[in-house]
């Protein structure tokens, strides 16, 4: 789980393989915004192992948008790094 502080993206925490999608989403608070990157492992009808990778925005309704917009876009290219880095 990532959140932005002073024109920086700060990881906040990190999930374990066990963690289940329900501990998940409690990690996110309701007043403040969020980014995560969410591993998804599953078994398909034909019984193949597949793996889906999410990025997640987390936003509040009381957060102004329109910062969190522009903020995100200045560090969306660093974030990106990292989630690739960390995959």
């Amino acid at each position: 789980m990532f959140k932005i502080e002073e024109q920086q993206v700060v990881v906040e925490k990190l999930g374990g393989p066990t963690a289940s999608y329900e501990d998940f989403m409690a990690c996110f608070p309701p007043n403040e915004c969020r980014y995560a990157v969410y591993d998804f492992d599953f078994t398909t009808n034909e019984n193949c192992q597949k793996s889906k990778i999410f990025f997640i925005a987390w936003y509040s309704i009381y957060i102004q948008f329109a910062f969190d917009f522009i903020v995100l876009a200045e560090q969306y290219v660093k974030l990106q790094c990292s989630v690739y880095t960390i995959a």
